[in-house]
């Protein structure tokens, strides 16, 4: 299993995992034991304030070999990090559990202090404790681990790595959504810099898949890692944190 915060992530851990690692789509829902499936299956809440019912976010199942994959966004690094995932993992206890999260502008230690103070809580995941930034810890049989984007040591969001695709796969589109992303930090001022990653990446996809949401644009497009064929480089360290977490 791993946790990430959203939607995008989500579709990022994916692709990578279909393209480049040699999983494949599981097109239903596992079996599980009863104990585990309200873990597992999404089921609607209701908000204290507006009585508008919000429903989970839907996980993706992937599936190599005999070995089942989940990747499940929990909404945010409050979420992922926090007692969100502390009940999932409670109450369904996989074999493996990778955390990702993006250290934004916290930084990286200051995201596995956390991380080390909330799984190292947990049976079986104490060794979380000795868990540092990309690296997969094991004892009887669990595995657990950590990956903080963008690189386990700057700050920063996936977002980067995935302009870094999108500069690659979308090279005369990019040079358009370059310009236009300028043109707007003219007119939104300081508050833009925050902004400008994800405004080029909904940019892109709309002259890729015009119309869908940028999460759906990135899950049907495998986050154009399929359009052309590109330099995976920016993501060697995140497939080898994939690889050593659902390795037999």
């Amino acid at each position: 299993m791993i946790l990430c915060e959203g939607a995008h992530d989500r579709a990022t851990i994916a692709s990578l995992a279909l393209k480049y690692a040699g999983w494949t789509n599981l097109s239903s829902v596992p079996k599980l034991l009863p104990s585990e499936i309200s873990a597992v299956y999404p089921k609607p809440n209701t908000d204290a304030k507006t009585g508008a019912v919000i429903y989970q976010r839907l996980p993706r199942y992937l599936k190599r070999n005999d070995n089942v994959l989940e990747v499940r966004p929990l909404g945010g690094v409050a979420e992922v990090l926090g007692k969100t995932a502390a009940r999932l993992l409670k109450q369904c206890q996989p074999d493996a559990v990778g955390v990702v999260v993006d250290a934004n502008d916290k930084g990286v230690a200051s995201r596995v202090e956390a991380f080390r103070n909330r799984f190292g809580e947990l049976m079986p995941y104490k060794n979380a404790r000795d868990a540092e930034a990309g690296r997969v810890v094991e004892t009887g049989g669990h595995k657990i681990g950590i990956w903080v984007a963008p690189d386990n040591e700057h700050n920063g969001t996936m977002d980067e790595l995935l302009v870094k695709a999108a500069t690659q796969s979308q090279e005369n589109l990019m040079s358009r959504v370059d310009q236009f992303a300028s043109s707007m930090a003219e007119i939104a001022g300081n508050d833009w810099d925050k902004k400008r990653n994800k405004a080029i990446l909904g940019t892109v996809h709309q002259g890729v898949l015009a119309g869908a949401s940028l999460a759906s644009g990135l899950d049907k497009s495998h986050c154009w890692f399929d359009q052309t064929p590109i330099d995976v480089s920016p993501f060697k360290e995140l497939l080898a944190f994939i690889e050593d977490l659902t390795a037999p």
